[in-house]
């Protein structure tokens, strides 16, 4: 028999995403763990083996093709309103109205591109069928539960609500816990369901996400047992394990994290002979690019910041077990991106760049979801760039207005740190990238276990893979 927790409520003192929202349209991989507890996908992942498991979907199936999913989905699955009601079934035309809820024209879904090319087809109430021009081997990773994908709602709740807005509560779902309350910039509090799920019942009453942005603060919630679980920085782990907490392995997806260069923009991205939005800008020369790259020492920051469990990244969200990784970026990534400061200061010289001439830059100092002390990392990073007589100007701004500026594409000189999660085995990104490591949280330490590569296969999964996505920032 399962023993109980010893406590009915667990609180997780965590950084908030980078948005804070009900609805799916203004969420991405990244931030939509606030709401996974009260929802579903067609597909779960396996926790020991990260292989593809039925959820909402019983079985599937890959067109003869290769470019097409089948699904044949469970029946009688309720979906709950916030006191745990039921609100109706789950049928295919739910799964039809989640996916176009996705593509809607106001979406920042991470799987809005992959949703926009699939053609569905309703074969009856459970049974969908997604086919798209050609196979898509991170279609079945995406949709499932892996990083953020296909998070099932009802079209009949949705149609009583404002789906782009829902500032009240989300949309009815399926899943073990139902949404309870919302304080926005505070916490997230979810309940448990009234009676036993039909598949995942969960061990807590409640559980509540409460919004901690520093590290500090997390540190003292922790140790005044304000909060069970929390990230705390690496430095401060020794001193809380002697008070008794204890560090736990997760099983989670490879994390990645980067300094994303942002000004390089066609001005018309189906139309490369456009030219650029901002021409002038010192991001647009290739040799400041790759000064940026050889002027950091991964090492260093690994060392400092990551207990040295990061892993060098040497290709654009391509890890190398994935069937379309290219040898070539590994063997190349040392002369061209290593560290190599005097090589930094000639690519400069080069360019026209020196002491008396440096180039400028702006470097965001900002909070990161996924682990402590990354503004940390950011001030390092810009301390090597301004030992080779970079310029560089730090910059404190709204999380909003950032965000906004950075998806209107008016940033023309400046540099990010990010983080993304990959559906594949480490190291998975290059230039202007840094590293990729296992996650690591106070109370939750999570390491990577993680399928080679997507069951879902075809021609395009054995072909090198050029870059996109961020690597137009290149």
């Amino acid at each position: 028999m399962a023993s109980r927790p010893k406590t009915d409520r667990a609180v997780l003192g965590l950084i908030p995403p980078s948005v804070l929202s009900n609805s799916f349209r203004n969420l991405g991989s990244t931030s939509v763990f606030p709401l996974k507890p009260v929802y579903e996908y067609l597909m779960d992942t396996d926790p020991n083996t990260r292989g593809h498991i039925p959820g909402l979907a019983k079985s599937w199936s890959i067109e003869p093709d290769g470019a097409g999913l089948r699904f044949f989905l469970e029946e009688n699955i309720s979906f709950h309103d916030m006191d745990g009601n039921e609100a109706g079934f789950m049928v295919a035309d739910d799964v039809l109205w989640t996916r176009e809820d996705i593509i809607h024209e106001t979406s920042t879904s991470s799987i809005r591109a992959l949703m926009h090319r699939a053609t569905p087809e309703v074969v009856n109430d459970h049974e969908i069928v997604f086919r798209w021009e050609e196979p898509d081997a991170d279609a079945l990773d995406f949709i499932a539960n892996q990083v953020g994908g296909m998070e099932i709602s009802s079209r009949a709740d949705a149609d009583t609500l404002e789906p782009g807005i829902l500032a009240d509560r989300p949309i009815n779902d399926t899943g073990p816990y139902t949404f309870k309350s919302r304080s926005q910039e505070q916490n997230i509090v979810h309940a448990k369901l009234p009676d036993d799920h039909w598949r995942i019942t969960g061990d807590f009453e409640e559980i509540e996400m409460r919004w901690l942005s520093e590290s500090s603060t997390r540190n003292a919630a922790l140790l005044a047992g304000e909060v069970h679980l929390t990230t705390i920085p690496f430095d401060d782990e020794p001193a809380a394990l002697r008070t008794g907490m204890k560090i736990i392995t997760g099983k989670v997806n490879t994390m990645r994290t980067f300094m994303q260069m942002q000004s390089v923009y066609l001005k018309d991205a189906s139309d490369p002979s456009s030219g650029f939005l901002y021409p002038d800008s010192p991001l647009m020369d290739k040799n400041v690019r790759q000064t940026f790259n050889k002027a950091i020492d991964r090492d260093a920051l690994n060392k400092a910041f990551f207990f040295d469990l990061g892993q060098k990244m040497t290709a654009i969200h391509i890890a190398e077990p994935h069937g379309g990784y290219n040898t070539r970026w590994a063997t190349e990534f040392k002369d061209k991106y290593g560290y190599d400061p005097a090589a930094a200061r000639s690519l400069l010289s080069d360019s026209g760049y020196g002491p008396n001439n440096p180039v400028e830059t702006n470097l965001f100092l900002l909070t990161v979801t996924q682990y402590s002390g990354g503004e940390d990392v950011i001030e390092s990073v810009g301390a090597m760039w301004k030992e080779i007589d970079i310029d560089v100007n730090f910059v404190t701004m709204d999380r909003a207005q950032r965000v906004a500026l950075s998806r209107g594409l008016e940033l023309d000189n400046h540099v990010t740190l990010g983080v993304l999660r990959t559906t594949h085995p480490s190291p998975p990104v290059g230039p202007p990238y840094l590293f990729t490591t296992r996650r690591r949280r106070r109370e939750l330490r999570c390491r990577t276990i993680i399928p080679e590569c997507a069951n879902f296969t075809g021609p395009r999964c054995a072909e090198p893979v050029a870059t996109g996505g961020h690597g137009r920032n290149l």
